[in-house]
């Protein structure tokens, strides 16, 4: 079991995984899009390297990303 999957012993090691690594390690922000219950959210805490994530989830997140994306980027989130 690897340092990054010692807090949750059950995580199924994802084939995204070095995909999303290598882009994580290209670019300032990485989008993970999927059906809902997929495993995005497990898959990016499994990966953490620090910085947030951030969820479209409830209508007042959408909301608030498309009217003001800089304040939506910057506010700060409960883990």
């Amino acid at each position: 079991m690897s340092a990054e999957t010692s807090h949750n012993p059950a995580y199924l090691h994802r084939t995204l995984e070095s995909a999303v690594k290598r882009a994580s390690g290209q670019f300032k922000g990485v989008l993970i899009n999927g059906m809902h219950g997929a495993g995005k959210h497990t898959l990016l805490a499994a990966l953490s390297d620090a910085r947030p994530c951030v969820s479209l989830l409830t209508n007042r997140e959408r909301q608030l990303a498309q009217d003001d994306p800089e304040a939506f980027l910057t506010t700060p989130r409960l883990p």
